[in-house]
């Protein structure tokens, strides 16, 4: 669960089920080895969206809202440097927009 031990509440939906159970894990001297996402799909023959949307959602971790400081320094994107996040443009429209 998340920090502060927040509740979840599922869809009855099918799909979202078998996303969720069709990954199988095992033991290594390592850690726990789960099982590669293209075999999930070739063992589902579909992607999982809906599972690894919940699985994103409820991942434990470092966010831009939480602990930015981390995220900055884990969510590096090509080649920029650890100080300097890139930059997107969203066009005019949500240039011009009230905040």
């Amino acid at each position: 669960g998340q920090e502060g031990g927040s509740p979840i509440a599922l869809p009855d939906d099918p799909k979202l089920i078998s996303d969720l159970t069709a990954v199988t894990w095992k033991l290594e001297p390592r850690g726990i080895k789960l099982l590669p996402k293209d075999k999930v799909i070739e063992k589902l023959q579909r992607s999982p969206d809906r599972g690894d949307a919940v699985v994103m959602a409820w991942t434990g971790g470092a966010t831009a809202v939480t602990h930015i400081n981390i995220w900055r320094k884990d969510h590096r994107v090509g080649d920029f440097p650890r100080h300097r996040m890139p930059s997107y443009d969203m066009g005019a429209r949500y240039k011009n927009r009230r905040r």
